[in-house]
């Protein structure tokens, strides 16, 4: 038989058995193979294995031929158990190598190969031993806490016994202390009775005497008395003690009472622990579809932001082109606000070149008048000297400055309108 181990968390840390073999290889052997991990460092003892099932239990001692049963991690493990009488179907098993080594096995396989339970069936079995070990447990600390209780009570009586011994030795005493003090006072009574007339020193040496012992009778008394007052404060300390821990005791058997109730009306149920076993699948199984169903509204939830969260995307890259066009525009007018200072800038340089050439122009008027007053007065000249002709065949009249003096003016102005129209243009440029 091949199994894996259910390790009871609680007490073997990280020791795990695979079980590769359990069954019965003869009529009064039962034998249990396998490997140990995690056992590093532990120390095995003589292994007991208790078996579980139809209400029964079974308590078996390994057989000492492989004894020390030392384990390494990873080697083959073996340990046989006796057997008597015919063997049985259980529901669980649990073997236990040390004070923290158990492990929880599925029940062994009987002779002639007969399969082991499904695996519902030992769940059951295993939820079954599982509340038997819990009220087994609860029913063990009721035991002990009622064992305590009754150390208790013992100790309680005890101490009421000593109590009244003392109380006894204390009236003893007492009854001492006063006995002394009367044979006193009755001597001293005598020697005032025989002496007739005794000295006033004698009578004061008397009652001091008197004042001593009933001095020390009181000192005894409260020397008595002391005890007794430790004793009743211890005792009613106790009482308390005691009283608080019976009622400890009594919620203890009301939780136990309770459990028993809970597990008997569970048993009482039809179908009993398997009908417990199942509503708790059950309720696992409504769970898991919860959290399934849960799983699936957070998809649909985050499907849903996803597409909430593309048309703010898309918004976004929208905005942002609003932005880049702002800008651009922004940039547009910055130039076309420059283009125009620059337009205003060539117009009133084209209106100082237009006064410019207005002025040029007005003194070309002006030199073309003085210019046609001066050919007049010329033409005059040459009127008046009209007698005096050349003779024929001699040169021509000398020109004066009045005739070329028209053409230097209208060069120069046109001169200087193509120095400002260049630099116009360069400037434009």
């Amino acid at each position: 038989m091949t199994a894996g181990s259910i390790p009871r968390a609680s007490v073997t840390g990280a020791a795990d058995f695979e079980v590769e073999r359990f069954e019965w290889r003869a009529p009064d052997r039962l034998e249990l193979s396998g490997r140990w991990f995690g056992v590093r460092g532990l120390r095995f003892v003589r292994p007991t294995l208790e078996l579980h099932g139809a209400g029964a239990r079974r308590r078996l001692l390994a057989l000492l031929e492989h004894k020390p049963w030392a384990a390494g991690d990873g080697e083959l493990w073996i340990a046989a158990f006796p057997w008597e009488g015919d063997p049985v179907d259980f529901d669980s098993a649990e073997l236990s190598v040390g004070p923290s080594v158990v492990v929880t096995l599925e029940p062994p396989t009987a002779p002639g190969g007969r399969r082991r339970r499904s695996p519902g069936q030992a769940a059951v079995s295993r939820e079954r031993v599982r509340a038997e070990r819990e009220r087994d447990a609860a029913l063990d600390a009721r035991d002990a806490a009622v064992r305590e209780r009754e150390t208790l009570q013992d100790e309680r009586d005890a101490a009421l016994a000593a109590r009244d011994a003392a109380v006894r030795d204390r009236d003893t005493l007492a009854r001492a202390a006063d006995a002394r003090v009367e044979a006193r006072v009755a001597a001293l009574r005598d020697e005032l009775e025989r002496d007739a007339g005794p000295a006033p020193a004698d009578l004061d040496a008397v009652a001091r005497e008197r004042d001593a012992a009933l001095a020390e009778r009181d000192a005894l008394l409260a020397e008595r008395d002391a005890p007794r007052a430790d004793l009743d404060a211890a005792l009613a300390e106790r009482d308390a003690a005691v009283a608080e821990r019976d009622a400890a005791l009594a919620a203890r058997d009301a939780a136990v009472a309770e459990r028993d109730a809970a597990m008997a009306e569970r048993d009482s149920r039809p179908g009993g622990l398997d009908a417990v076993v199942a509503e708790r699948d059950a309720a696992l199984a409504a769970r898991d579809a919860a959290v399934r169903a849960r799983d699936a509204a957070v998809r649909d939830r985050d499907a849903a932001l996803t597409d909430r969260d593309a048309p703010l995307r898309e918004r976004d890259a929208a905005l942002a082109a609003r932005d880049a066009a702002l800008a651009e525009r922004d940039a547009a007018l910055r130039d076309r606000e420059g283009v125009r200072r620059r337009g205003r800038e060539l117009l009133s340089r084209y209106e100082a070149v237009v006064a410019a050439q207005e002025e040029l122009v007005r003194e070309r008027d002006t030199a073309i008048a003085a210019h046609d007053a001066m050919r007049a007065e010329r033409d005059a000249a040459v009127a008046g000297a009209g007698q005096r002709q050349p003779a024929a065949g001699g040169p021509p009249p000398i020109p004066t400055g009045v005739d070329w003096l028209p053409r230097v003016l209208a060069l120069g102005a046109l001169a200087i309108l193509l120095i400002i129209l260049a630099i116009l243009i360069h400037g434009v440029a």
